[in-house]
């Protein structure tokens, strides 16, 4: 996190970069998935959902979004605030947006 904050301004791959490992790694921290399947089926616009407030959500709804549906039923839930900023940053950098498909 600090070595994208002190260089986010340089533009180029290294910052896209830097960038990724830094919307990965909070992601990670404040997001931990419950179920290993959770993290291997993320998809933008599929599991990972944006919201009407700028933000985005886990969405569990689908009935094979993760094994345990069946025992804990559907969900979502809101990512926090702070991995939807560093994620909607990389998005953007990246040249990539939300897609009716993945």
């Amino acid at each position: 996190m600090r070595a994208y904050e002190l260089r986010k301004e340089e533009g180029g791959a290294g910052a896209r970069a830097r960038l990724f490992d830094a919307a990965l790694l909070t992601w990670l921290t404040v997001v931990p998935p419950n179920w290993i399947g959770v993290a291997r089926q993320l998809q933008l616009g599929v599991t990972l959902k944006p919201t009407a407030g700028g933000g985005f959500e886990l969405d569990l709804r689908i009935p094979d979004a993760h094994k345990m549906a069946a025992i804990f039923g559907p969900s979502t839930t809101p990512v926090p605030v702070a991995a939807c900023a560093l994620l909607q940053a990389w998005l953007d950098a990246a040249g990539l947006g939300v897609a009716g498909r993945p």
